[in-house]
């Protein structure tokens, strides 16, 4: 099976940062009386729009600054937090050194915040100029034009593709591209698991062995 590309989201993927996104939610809206529970936040809102989730917590706790207004002191809070905690996913280094294809990264976050995720844990020496934000594009996932405008930069076909995502967002819009969907995650939606085109795995050291298993010609 031709495989020409391996693109990765980044965070939760590549980076451990989710559970970082929910404490500096956490620490935005104790400011204004309101105790988030993080565990519950990463579980509602994981791989959703900064946007979106500040819109929908604001509502939820009847916090009355707009999303616009509350973004920047989330980014704040979560830029300190990544300068202080931010770590690679395990296996991850192991794995993106052993593949043979061209690599990328695909986000919902902004071109800054992949580009530091990159630069703290050094995966920046693999993965290069090769990321690819939302916000360039203006489509975050599910909609699949950021991956398919990722594609197109890299000269590759989305078909001969392999998408890397921790994400329901993001397993939606690799499926929508047409591309070969890995979704890493411990306990995975249960309609998207099912899905034919969709391979569940939940250690990144298991991926070279599954993608032989599969035909698929990616490792050294």
């Amino acid at each position: 099976m031709t495989i020409a590309c391996i693109l990765f989201d980044c965070d939760g993927t590549l980076v451990d940062s989710e559970m970082l996104a929910s404490r500096a939610y956490q620490q935005l809206f104790s400011q204004f009386g309101v105790e988030l529970d993080t565990q519950q936040v990463h579980d509602r809102y994981k791989g959703m729009k900064v946007y979106d989730i500040l819109a929908s917590l604001a509502a939820t706790h009847s916090v009355l600054p707009s999303p616009h207004e509350l973004e920047p002191a989330f980014r704040e809070n979560l830029t300190r937090l990544m300068e202080e905690e931010l770590t690679v996913i395990d296996g991850v280094e192991e794995l993106i050194s052993s593949i043979a294809v061209p690599i990328g990264v695909v986000s919902n976050g902004p071109r800054e915040k992949i580009q530091h995720s990159m630069r703290l844990t050094g995966l920046d020496r693999w993965f290069g100029e090769h990321l690819y934000s939302a916000f360039d594009y203006q489509c975050w996932k599910p909609d699949p034009l950021l991956l398919i405008k990722a594609c197109e930069a890299l000269n590759v076909a989305p078909a001969d593709t392999i998408l890397v995502d921790d994400s329901v967002s993001g397993v939606l819009a690799g499926i929508n591209a047409g591309m070969k969907v890995w979704y890493f995650a411990e306990i995975p939606d249960p309609g998207l698991a099912r899905r034919p085109e969709v391979h569940v795995f939940t250690k990144m050291s298991e991926l070279p062995d599954l993608w032989r298993s599969a035909g698929m010609d990616v490792v050294k």
